[in-house]
C-alpha cells in the first residue's frame, strides 16, 4: 500500500470543509491514498495548523469563500510553512455552486485539481 497523502483544508466552516473532502477522497480513492487531517478555521489558524503536524501535508484546499487578497495570504503562508505543499484555491463562483445537488460541480473540480497535482498514486 502507498504512503498516504496528507490533505488539509481552510474553510471557516468546519463541516462543509470535511463534507467535501471526504466526497473528494471517496471519488479517488483507488487511485490516491487521500487523508484529510485537518481544517483552518480561520487565516490566523495557518500556520499554526500546518507547522504543528507531525508529517507535512501535501495538498492544502482553501475554499472559495475567502476573498481573493484573503487566499493569496492564505497560499503564502501556507508555501513558508510546508515549501512543497500544493496549495488549490477553489474559484469563488464554485463555492455555492450544488450545494444541494451534493457538490457535485465542486468535487469534480477538486478531483481534476487533485489529479493533476503530481501527488503519489496508489500504483
Amino acid at each position: 500500500m502507498s504512503a498516504p497523502v496528507y490533505l488539509v483544508s481552510a474553510d471557516s466552516e468546519t463541516q462543509r470543509a470535511k463534507d467535501v473532502t471526504v466526497k473528494v477522497i471517496k471519488a479517488l480513492e483507488k487511485e490516491y491514498n487521500l487523508v484529510h487531517v485537518a481544517n483552518c478555521e480561520s487565516i490566523a489558524t495557518v500556520k499554526h495548523v500546518l507547522k504543528s503536524l507531525v508529517t507535512p501535508p501535501r495538498l492544502f484546499v482553501v475554499s472559495g469563500s475567502y476573498f481573493d487578497e484573503e487566499t493569496e495570504e492564505i497560499r503564502e503562508i501556507a508555501k513558508r510553512a510546508v515549501t512543497d505543499i500544493r496549495v488549490i484555491a477553489i474559484p469563488n463562483d464554485l463555492r455555492d455552486l450544488d450545494r444541494e445537488g451534493g457538490d457535485k460541480e465542486l468535487v469534480e473540480y477538486l478531483q481534476e485539481q487533485v489529479e493533476n497535482s503530481g501527488v503519489p498514486t496508489r500504483g
